[in-house]
């Protein structure tokens, strides 16, 4: 069902999570909507690893009054766990349109889907001196308005530390007047650094060595329908499973998996490196 509210961790070491997070759709079908009345889910209380949000879709969250950052998700001096999420449809006047860190936060990010979003800088994560360990995640059609065109996908600040694995970052970037997805997926200050490996960025060409890193790759991760029927890319029609072929599948780095099964049910090998992949 779709829940209109707009929730405060207030430094509870609790799980929030879908009952059925294991069925094929739940997450789609379990909606937490900001009604546009402020960040949908807040995490400013200095909670730990043991605050979990898992399995909900977090949509429709605009920060109102004097914060203006943190469209879905606000962390500031916070750790929290965040996992099997799809963050989408939020925006925020200055930064971080998915998600917002600052304050010293080190949270961790795994299985999320993160697209659709918009802010003036970092569309999909803005990370302000904190650290953030991103595995397994898909951030994609996210989009900023900063004529530097910078961090479309993610946006790193004052000393921030970004550990990348198994993730697709893909097509984020301003709107106009360039195509989308043209622009800077990971962006970082001069003090801030992203270790990336085992994942497939889109760089300025298609001919651009990859990202620098381990198993890193620019190849089209061919989703099955990236925009959907209505033609625009960060929409609710989008399709971002990967078709067979894609390869970004058998392409990840087992030390970062959890769980036996991908999204589809199907079994992950011990003897392969396994693939990125998101929830459609």
């Amino acid at each position: 069902g779709t829940y209109y509210e707009n929730i405060d961790f207030k430094g509870y070491p609790i799980t929030v999570r879908s009952s059925y997070l294991e069925e094929e759709g739940a997450v789609e079908r379990t909606v937490i909507d900001g009604q546009r009345a402020g960040s949908v889910v807040t995490f400013d209380s200095n909670e730990g690893a043991d605050s979990v949000l898992a399995g909900f879709t977090i949509r429709n969250g605009r920060p109102i009054g004097e914060v203006r950052h943190g469209g879905g998700i606000y962390c500031r001096g916070s750790s929290p766990t965040l996992d099997s999420n799809i963050i989408s449809g939020n925006l925020a006047s200055w930064a971080g349109g998915g998600v917002y860190f600052e304050g010293s936060s080190d949270a961790r990010m795994t299985n999320n889907s993160i697209w659709g979003n918009a802010a003036f800088d970092g569309g999909g994560i803005y990370c302000h001196s904190s650290t953030l360990l991103l595995a397994n995640n898909t951030i994609v059609a996210n989009v900023i308005n900063n004529l530097d065109n910078i961090g479309g996908g993610i946006y790193c600040k004052q000393g921030s530390l970004l550990t990348v694995s198994n993730s697709i970052i893909w097509g984020n970037g301003l709107v106009e007047p360039i195509p989308p997805g043209l622009g800077s997926q990971i962006s970082c200050d001069g003090t801030s650094s992203a270790e990336v490996n085992y994942s497939c960025v889109k760089m300025q060409n298609e001919d651009d060595d990859p990202w620098p890193g381990v198993g890193n790759i620019n190849d089209d991760p061919l989703f099955i329908d990236a925009d959907g029927p209505d033609d625009l890319p960060g929409t609710i029609d989008d399709n971002l499973r990967l078709l067979t072929g894609s390869p970004c599948i058998d392409a990840g780095d087992n030390d970062f998996v959890e769980g036996e099964t991908d999204l589809d049910g199907n079994s992950r090998s011990e003897e392969r490196r396994v693939g990125k992949e998101c929830r459609s």
